[in-house]
């Protein structure tokens, strides 16, 4: 889609289901859709993964996709159903986030994770972050700022 009003935020929806699209595939497309039709921002495309919830980022062509699209500036956003279908690494939340950056792109995150944030509760790989996480995007800080504290937690 070629850009016609460059004030009118371009989002990219990112997709992650465990196998195909089946109904959880069009409840994210769909809750994605209302965000972004929430936030006066012209939802671009899709891109989904299909596959099981721990692999790695190389091994994720529509999230490679929808990153490469943005250094493009065919969008300048990435709109995730739940941080857990972004990633559940805290080492790949940083390599994410730092391509965001690098192409002057931003994230918008529905929900944290899969569940409500407990006291103790870990993200991915042992570290104890996702609280810290669910009260940064609850904030809207920009992938800047949440950079720079994942940064300065770890």
């Amino acid at each position: 889609m070629q850009r016609t009003d460059s004030t009118v935020p371009m989002a990219l929806g990112y997709v992650r289901v465990a196998d195909g699209q089946g109904p959880i595939f069009h409840a994210q497309a769909e809750a994605i859709e209302r965000a972004c039709a929430a936030r006066r921002m012209i939802l671009v495309g899709l891109v989904s993964d299909v596959g099981p919830y721990d692999r790695p980022l190389g091994q994720r062509p529509g999230l490679a996709s929808a990153l490469e699209r943005l250094g493009t500036g065919e969008a300048d956003c990435l709109v995730a159903g739940r941080l857990d279908h972004l990633t559940r690494s805290i080492a790949e939340l940083r390599a994410i986030l730092t391509t965001l950056i690098e192409r002057g792109a931003s994230l918008v995150v529905l929900e944290a994770g899969g569940h409500p944030p407990r006291t103790g509760r870990r993200f991915g790989c042992g570290e104890p972050h996702e609280d810290r996480i669910a009260e940064l995007l609850g904030h809207g800080l920009d992938v800047r700022a949440i950079a720079a504290a994942l940064g300065s937690d770890a």
